[in-house]
């Protein structure tokens, strides 16, 4: 999103003019924003939206939940302040959508990462030993990391979405400072009856685990200890250093 309407329609022109993308939905909310959709899914493995202005800064809400001034807190059920570290998004092509999101977004350098590396260590999923096989690449976009990842067979989360779904946005990470953190999201999902749903152990640094969440929320929130980000040496990087 920009300040700028300005901004907002140079999006559409450069997009239209650079990839023969067009807005396929657009509206006005009150006298200071616009908002669309650019038809990305082919390109960009989802729906990119864009405009100026953002209704939480002009608009008066209907309500506010919890209450009026209210601001982020920890979780009431665990004391513990979650922020999104990161999303991902499970594609076809992994060298395709990072060019795609470089060339469009100007977004990298992207660290790329290949499960073959033997990366991986006591893989389970729904509660049997797994075989994470996959390729994924990270890169810092604003003070969050943007995920993408191809899973390239066996038994996963993500091949799992992308055989029943196809390619998309899954989910958010929401990682933790120490195990005992870690081990506090475990107990306070299981309170709401959300088990795990995968776990792996990766490279030296990293405990990751994934909730069984898309019930109960939409989507798949992932959280552990470290990240392979800034904890996991990558395979090679884009654009090359």
């Amino acid at each position: 999103m920009f300040l700028e309407r300005q901004d907002g329609d140079a999006v559409k022109v450069a997009f239209k003019e650079a990839f023969d993308i067009d807005v396929i939905n657009r509206a006005q909310i009150g006298d200071h924003i616009e908002y669309y959709y650019l038809d990305t899914e082919e390109r960009f493995g989802c729906l990119i939206e864009s405009g100026s202005g953002h209704a939480i800064d002009f608009i008066k809400p209907v309500r506010v939940h919890p209450h009026e001034g209210a601001g982020w807190v920890p979780s009431p059920a665990s004391g513990l302040r979650y922020r999104i570290a990161q999303v991902t998004l499970v594609a076809r092509d992994l060298d395709a959508r990072v060019a795609a999101y470089h060339g469009g977004f100007g977004w990298g350098p992207w660290r790329i990462f290949e499960s073959a590396d033997g990366l991986f260590r006591d893989a389970m999923y729904r509660g049997a030993p797994a075989d994470f096989r996959m390729r994924w690449a990270q890169a810092q976009v604003g003070d969050m990391s943007f995920e993408i990842i191809e899973p390239l067979g066996g038994s996963s989360p993500w091949q799992d979405h992308l055989e029943q779904k196809g390619e998309g946005l899954i989910g958010i990470s929401v990682p933790m400072d120490s195990p005992a953190d870690a081990e506090r999201v475990r107990q306070q999902f299981a309170a709401e009856g959300v088990g795990i749903l995968a776990s792996v152990r990766i490279g030296d640094a990293v405990d990751w685990f994934c909730i069984d969440s898309q019930d109960a929320y939409k989507c798949l929130i992932a959280s552990g200890v470290g990240s392979s980000f800034d904890g996991v040496a990558p395979s090679r990087t884009y654009p090359l250093a």
